[in-house]
């Protein structure tokens, strides 16, 4: 999509995949939001990428992949870096067909991890889904209460110079 976010994300790749032997064949921008894909589907059928990496938010995200998947546009691989959707219990849940096979490798949590399996759980029975705003904001507030306690007990108090020093050592 056409934003900071879309733009630096197509601008980056473009710039370093060829030196890992990748050819860019084509970036293509879109307005947020759209709500036809029809056109850059057809463009994407006449290019015949062995890949497509999207870089937009959720609804863009599902109404892409679920257009690909109407006009039978079935690259190699749908490479997941920033799509909004492919990280999305609520996309696997609604869209399964056009969500088998995406290459995620988006915000995800640890399933091993006990903490985020049991925060998982409580998101759910609320009949929430388990995004990565979630899990990550519910990192991010861990984190911060682990370094205002940190800077506590050095006898400092925990004002924002040793907050911060608690945050860069964690």
């Amino acid at each position: 999509e056409e934003s900071l976010f879309g733009t630096g994300t197509a601008n980056l790749l473009s710039r370093e995949l060829p030196g890992y032997g990748y050819e860019v064949k084509e970036v293509v921008k879109h307005a947020n939001p759209t709500r036809d894909f029809n056109n850059i589907v057809l463009r994407m059928k006449a290019v015949n990428p062995d890949i497509v990496i999207p870089a937009n938010y959720y609804n863009e995200y599902a109404l892409l992949v679920r257009t690909m998947q109407q006009q039978k546009v079935a690259p190699k691989a749908i490479y997941s870096v920033l799509g909004g959707a492919a990280s999305s219990y609520k996309f696997l849940k609604e869209f399964p067909d056009a969500a088998n096979g995406i290459i995620d490798c988006n915000h995800w949590f640890n399933p091993k991890d006990k903490r985020a399996v049991d925060l998982r759980k409580r998101v759910e029975a609320k009949n929430l889904f388990f995004t990565y705003e979630i899990f990550n904001t519910y990192t991010a507030v861990r984190l911060l209460a682990d370094a205002i306690d940190k800077a506590g007990r050095d006898g400092k108090g925990a004002d924002r110079a040793a907050i911060t020093a608690a945050l860069a050592a964690s």
